[in-house]
C-alpha cells in the first residue's frame, strides 16, 4: 500500500480536526520501551526548548497513562515491523505517531515541532524548514528508501537528519568510482585488469583474489560486521570503458565491453561474507547489462539515468526511454535493490540558474511504477549552487511525496529564511520552473551558457534579478546577507558570461581606440565582485572539471589588461570538406569573442571533422591584413592543434600552414598571415584535424582579419 501525504495551508484552524493543536497543556507519551521512549524524550526535549518565555504553553513527559488526566496526549511510538513507514491518529484529545525507524521519528519531531507553531507564536521554528504534512490521520509508505539530493545543503548532517535523507559521507563505506582507496598500499598487479593482452593502471581486475581480500580488509578495518552501524558500500569500475578479460572474468562473463559479471559475482561473494553490510553496484558504462544470476539480497544497483532525456514529459516510445526501461527491467529480474543515479545539477555551469524541480517531481512517478526504490539525485555536492538550499528543502520533499506542491513549498522556505529577498527570489525561481516545464525541452546536464541561453535562461530577466537583488542587499541581515553575498558573487560570473556572449552587440565593451575595446562600469563592478569568491570556503568552482573560479577570474583580468581588439568584419561560411555540409554555431568563429584557454566551452568552435570555411570580408578594402586564427590545445579532451592549415585566395594558394610552425604558448596554437585583401577577393581555409589521436577534435575560436 502506498498512501501519500497530505499538504495542508499553514495556519489552518486546529480545532476543525480531532486533536486540537491549540491547547496549552500537553503531554508526551509512549510505551515505555527503550526506543520509544528515546524518540519521546527527543520530542519533548527538543520541543521544549524552542517554547518562549512570553508562550502560555506546558509540555509534559510521561510513560504512565495515569498522568494524561483530561490532557492532550501526544503518543509516540517506535515500531520496527510497521507496515508503514509512519501511521498517525488523529483523534480528539490524542495524537498518535507510529513510526518505523528513529530516522523518520527525527524528521517527524521538527515537522511537528514547526506544525505546532502554527498555533503557538512563541514556538521558536525560525530556522528549521517549513513543515509539510498536517498532522491528519494517514498511513504512509515513502516511495523511496534512499533519499538523497547530493547537493550543499545535504552535507550537513544536522540539516539531513531533520530532512530524513541520506548522505554518501554517512551512509557510505565506499562511494562512487573510489575502488582504489582500498588499496591502502597500493594495487597490486594481480588486480589490475588484464586488457589486450596487459594489466592496466587504471582498471581492476574484479574476479582476482587480491581484490576480494582488500575490500574484505577495508571493510573490517573501517567498519566492522556491521552488528552496530551497517554500512552500504559501492563496488563499481573505474569511470571508462576498459574491460578485464582475464580467463576467471571471461568465465564469469565478461567481454570485451561488459565488466558485469566479474563485478556482480564480486558482489555477491561480500554479500555472502558481510550480510550485515549492503553491496551496490552502477549500471553505468561497462556495467549496464543485467547479471545472468541472481544477486544476493543485500546487494542492490543504481541504474544511471545519464542517457534518459532531461525534460518534464518522457515520450515513452524514444528509443533512449525504451532502452533505459529495457535496462531497468532486466536488472529488476536479477537484483532485489533498484535505485536511480539521476542528475539535478549543470556540470558544465554550477552558478547560473538551473531549473530542475519540475523535472524530477514528472518523472519520479515513471521510476515509481518501475519497481525503483531508491533515488541518489546527483548534483553539485560539495560545490556551491544558487537555489541549492530550496532545491535541497523540495527533493527531499518531493522523494517522500512526488504530489507536494512545489510552488506552496518553494514561497513558503523563502519567506522564512529570506525576509528581505525572498520574494524575488521565489518568484523568480518558480519562474524559471515554470517556463522549463511550459517548453518541455531537454535541458541537458552539460549545457554550456551559449545554450543555456537559448533553451531555457532569459539573458534580459537575469539581469534584472541581479540588479534587484544587488539593491536589497543593503537591508538583508545576519544569515540572510550572507546567502545574498554568496549568491550574489557566484551571479557576478553568469553577468560575465552574459556580458561575454552578447559581445559587441551589446553595451559592455566601449571603444578604447582604434580598434581596441575597454569594459564599461557594470563589467567592472561584476569582475570586482566575483574576485571576492575567496572569503567564501564553499565557492570554489564554476563547473565539475577544470572549473576553478581562481582560473577564469584570472582570464578576465587578462583580457582586460591586453585589451579587447576587434578585427575587421567577415562573412563566414563553414562546411565539412568532406561531405559539404554546412556547419552549425560557425558564428563562433567571426564574433571577435576570443575564447578562454581554459574552457573549451568558453568561445570555441569545435568539430570532429576537417572543414573548409569561406571568408567574405565586409567593409572598405586594405592592401594589406593579418589573417590570425587561435586553435586549443587539450588533449584530455582530445583537441590538438590541426594537421594543416591551408589558406586560398580566390582558388590560388596562398601559404600552407603545419603543426610544427604553429605559435604555442601554453594551450594556445596561433597562426598569423599576410594577406591582401579587395574588396571582391575571396578566402578560403582548408583545416585538417590532427591525426595523433583518434577522433581528435578541431577547436578554433576566431578567425580574424585585422
Amino acid at each position: 500500500m502506498l498512501v501519500m501525504l497530505s499538504i495542508a495551508a499553514t495556519g489552518c484552524n486546529g480545532k476543525t480536526r480531532g486533536f486540537d493543536f491549540y491547547v496549552s497543556d500537553y503531554l508526551v507519551l509512549s510505551n515505555g520501551d527503550q526506543g520509544s521512549a528515546e524518540i519521546a524524550d527527543y520530542l519533548h526535549h527538543h520541543l521544549s526548548k524552542r517554547i518562549g518565555k512570553k508562550e502560555d504553553l506546558r509540555v509534559e513527559r510521561s510513560d504512565t497513562y495515569k498522568a494524561m488526566g483530561e490532557r492532550s496526549t501526544i503518543y509516540v511510538e517506535l515500531v520496527p515491523d510497521l507496515k508503514f513507514d509512519y501511521e498517525i491518529r488523529n483523534e480528539p484529545q490524542r495524537l498518535s505517531l507510529y513510526i518505523k525507524d528513529k530516522s523518520t521519528a527525527k524528521w517527524m519531531t521538527y515537522m511537528l515541532i514547526d506544525h505546532m507553531a502554527n498555533y503557538h507564536q512563541g514556538i521558536a521554528v525560525a530556522d528549521l524548514p517549513p513543515s509539510y504534512i498536517d498532522f491528519s490521520s494517514a498511513a504512509v509508505n515513502f516511495p523511496f528508501a534512499y533519499r538523497e539530493p547530493h547537493l550543499l545543503p545535504n552535507m550537513d548532517a544536522d540539516y539531513s537528519g531533520v530532512l530524513a535523507t541520506n548522505a554518501i559521507d554517512r551512509d557510505w563505506g565506499i562511494w562512487g568510482h573510489n575502488m582504489k582507496q582500498i588499496f591502502v598500499e597500493g594495487v597490486p598487479a594481480a588486480a589490475l585488469a588484464v586488457v589486450d593482452g596487459k594489466r592496466s593502471t587504471d582498471q581492476y581486475c574484479f574476479s582476482s583474489r587480491a581484490t576480494f581480500d582488500a575490500v574484505c580488509h577495508f571493510i573490517a578495518d573501517q567498519h566492522g560486521e556491521g552488528d552496530r552501524d551497517p554500512k552500504k558500500f559501492m563496488i563499481a569500475p573505474d569511470d571508462n570503458d576498459r574491460v578485464c578479460t582475464c580467463a576467471t572474468c571471461i568465465r564469469l562473463g565478461n567481454t570485451t565491453t561488459s565488466a558485469t559479471g566479474a563485478v556482480t559475482d564480486l558482489l555477491n561473494r561480500l554479500g555472502n561474507k558481510f550480510p550485515k553490510h549492503t553491496f551496490f553496484t552502477l549500471a553505468y558504462r561497462t556495467t549496464s547489462n543485467a547479471p545472468k544470476v541472481t544477486m544476493a539480497p543485500n546487494t542492490g544497483v543504481f541504474v544511471s539515468t545519464i542517457d534518459l532525456p532531461k525534460s518534464d514529459q518522457l515520450d515513452l516510445k524514444r528509443k533512449e526511454v525504451q532502452r533505459f526501461t529495457g535496462m531497468l527491467q532486466a536488472w529488476k529480474q536479477q537484483c532485489p535493490q533498484l535505485y536511480i543515479w539521476d542528475y539535478i545539477s549543470n556540470f558544465d555551469d554550477y552558478l547560473s540558474p538551473f531549473p530542475v524541480l519540475s523535472r524530477v517531481q514528472a518523472q519520479l512517478p515513471f521510476f515509481i511504477e518501475q519497481g525503483v526504490t531508491g533515488a541518489f539525485q546527483n548534483g553539485s555536492g560539495y560545490d556551491y549552487s544558487p537555489f541549492d538550499d530550496v532545491k535541497t528543502y523540495v527533493l527531499a520533499a518531493l522523494m517522500m511525496n512526488p504530489n507536494v506542491s512545489i510552488q506552496d513549498l518553494v514561497e513558503r522556505f523563502y519567506k522564512r529564511f529570506y525576509l528581505k529577498t525572498g520574494t524575488l527570489l521565489a518568484s523568480y525561481y518558480l519562474e524559471l520552473e515554470k517556463n522549463s516545464a511550459a517548453k518541455g525541452k531537454n535541458i541537458a546536464i552539460y549545457t554550456p551558457f551559449r545554450d543555456a541561453i537559448t533553451t531555457y535562461l532569459d539573458r534580459d530577466r537575469f539581469v534584472k534579478i541581479y540588479r534587484d537583488i544587488q539593491e536589497k542587499e543593503a537591508v538583508a541581515q545576519g544569515e540572510e546577507k550572507r546567502k545574498i553575498g554568496i549568491l550574489l558573487t557566484a551571479w557576478s560570473y553568469s553577468y560575465l558570461q552574459v556580458c561575454y556572449h552578447q559581445g559587441f552587440s551589446g553595451t559592455h565593451f566601449v571603444p578604447a581606440g582604434p580598434h581596441t575595446f575597454k569594459f564599461d562600469a557594470a563589467l567592472d563592478q561584476a569582475l570586482l565582485r566575483l574576485g571576492t569568491f575567496p572569503q567564501y570556503a564553499e565557492l570554489t568552482k564554476y563547473k565539475e572539471s577544470d572549473g576553478e573560479l581562481s582560473v577564469y577570474q584570472k582570464e578576465w583580468e587578462q583580457w582586460k589588461k591586453t585589451g579587447l581588439h576587434k578585427g575587421v568584419p567577415v562573412t563566414l561560411r563553414v562546411s565539412s570538406t568532406i561531405t559539404g555540409e554546412e556547419l552549425e554555431q560557425a558564428s563562433l568563429l567571426n564574433d571577435q569573442m576570443l575564447g578562454f584557454a581554459s574552457d573549451f566551452n568558453q568561445g570555441w568552435f569545435l568539430t570532429g571533422q576537417a572543414i573548409t570555411v569561406l571568408v567574405d570580408r565586409t567593409g572598405s578594402p586594405a592592401p594589406k591584413q593579418e589573417l590570425r586564427m587561435r586553435f586549443l590545445i587539450n588533449e584530455h579532451h582530445r583537441m590538438l592543434p590541426p594537421e594543416s592549415v591551408a589558406i586560398f585566395k580566390n582558388d590560388v594558394l596562398v601559404a600552407t600552414w603545419t603543426k610544427e610552425r604553429y605559435r604555442v604558448q601554453g594551450h594556445i596554437a596561433s597562426l598569423e598571415q599576410s594577406v591582401v585583401m579587395d574588396s571582391n577577393d575571396k578566402l578560403q581555409i582548408r583545416i585538417k584535424k590532427n591525426t595523433k589521436i583518434n577522433n581528435s577534435v578541431i577547436a578554433c575560436d576566431e578567425i580574424q582579419l585585422l
